[in-house]
């Protein structure tokens, strides 16, 4: 296949992008004459007619398992994370997460971002249910749309490592299901202490299975909430050869000014910012807009999320 006269970021004029075996071959200046072209006779030709041809999206941080639930079992009333998360646990309580159900929504939602230029999600799926319903759908989804999307799966316990039955071991299971990534949610946690032990075995549990970690971290409004500080001293203590990311931290934005050299040592940790608690009176949360001094250069760490849920 060739994608011809192609707009190319940094560069002049159009292009012809040569696709060979799923892989780019070549790209080469668009023939002013297109029946000079090379290769042409035996290709499948795509015309940009000098639009931007950029590589695929990536979108770092989604819930497939989540997707088009809206109302089931009833609606977010108030609009809120934690009844967001309340009504997820009655769903499983309810016999609602049905593996086909599952399945068939976040095919939608895959597709839907495949339409829109994303060519490969990150995806926390929830394990704390003892059937792992979710884990074993979008595992299924991840093997059926590999050859038009990469799907990384996040073990996420939604209900805590700790405060749910059998916690530490779901997340073990998963990860010998074929879960890519280990995820966790601390600030959710029963205690700080046991917030801290559950960053302890998720830190654990990555350096035995060599996998990343993802972990929901500080997603509240509440100057108190520091596990990211935790993250970043297990990161550096440990020294795993793996990406250690802090998903959201939000709590940052609260921090005072005293706290300013704990950011510092935060500054090399992954972190994704994203406004998702509705709770707090002015001003209102920007992520962790407040640890944006103390990074080198003053640029972020990484770039929030570019998915956002209908609002």
């Amino acid at each position: 296949m060739i994608i011809t006269n192609a707009a190319l970021r940094g560069r002049g004029g159009t292009w012809d992008v040569h696709i060979e075996n799923a892989n780019f071959g070549s790209i080469v200046p668009s023939p002013a004459d297109s029946d000079n072209r090379d290769g042409s006779s035996d290709a499948d030709l795509f015309d940009a007619a000098g639009r931007l041809v950029v590589e695929p999206f990536v979108d770092a941080h989604v819930h497939l398992d989540y997707s088009n639930t809206v109302g089931r079992p009833r609606p977010n009333e108030s609009g809120t994370l934690f009844e967001a998360i309340e009504i997820w646990a009655e769903r499983k309580e309810k016999g609602l997460n049905d593996f086909d159900e599952i399945y068939r929504n976040a095919l939608a939602a895959a597709r839907s971002e495949a339409a829109n230029g994303t060519g490969f999600i990150r995806s926390h799926v929830d394990v704390t249910d003892p059937e792992l319903t979710a884990l074993k759908a979008i595992l299924q989804l991840r093997e059926d749309v590999k050859d038009w999307i990469e799907i990384q799966i996040v073990a996420f316990p939604q209900n805590t490592v700790l405060s749910f039955r059998d916690g530490p071991q779901l997340l073990e299971q998963a990860l010998e299901m074929g879960a890519n990534v280990i995820g966790g949610i601390p600030h959710n946690e029963g205690t700080p202490e046991d917030g801290v032990a559950s960053l302890r075995i998720i830190f654990d549990l990555a350096e035995k299975y060599g996998v990343p970690i993802d972990v929901h971290c500080d997603e509240i409004d509440d100057e108190q909430s520091r596990f990211v500080e935790v993250m970043a001293a297990f990161a550096s203590k440990r020294q795993l050869d793996v990406p250690v990311t802090a998903s959201h931290a939000v709590a940052m934005a609260y921090y005072n000014s005293s706290r300013y050299p704990a950011r510092r040592a935060i500054s090399g940790t992954c972190l994704t910012a994203d406004r998702r608690r509705r709770l707090d009176s002015c001003p209102r949360d920007q992520g962790s807009q407040s640890c944006r001094p103390n990074c080198p250069g003053g640029r972020w760490p990484s770039a929030p999320s570019p998915f956002r849920s209908p609002s």
